[in-house]
């Protein structure tokens, strides 16, 4: 994957978190946190925090924006549903 990509979804990751606050619970999860290295899930039924590794996620957008993730600026209207797309990466 070439790093414009990697860029583009570190980029991506940043802004989802500007937002983490005005996204309501998917599946009883949220994000608690985007920081350089961990993207942090909170399930808000049990109050645990599951951290994922941020560069690993980075690839697995970088590599869905290649093959057509359009790489849309995150507002407040679109926070949510982008949110629910970054979730379903995670396993």
């Amino acid at each position: 994957m070439n790093n414009s990509n990697i860029t583009l979804a570190d980029k991506y990751l940043n802004e989802l978190g500007n937002f983490k606050d005005s996204i309501k619970p998917i599946k009883g999860k949220t994000i608690h946190s985007i920081d350089s290295n961990l993207v942090r899930i909170k399930n808000e039924y049990t109050g645990e925090i599951v951290d994922y590794s941020k560069p690993d996620l980075n690839e697995i957008l970088a590599f869905q924006m290649y093959i057509g993730l359009t790489p849309a600026e995150i507002t407040n209207e679109n926070a949510q549903s982008r949110a629910v797309e970054v979730l379903s990466l995670l396993r």
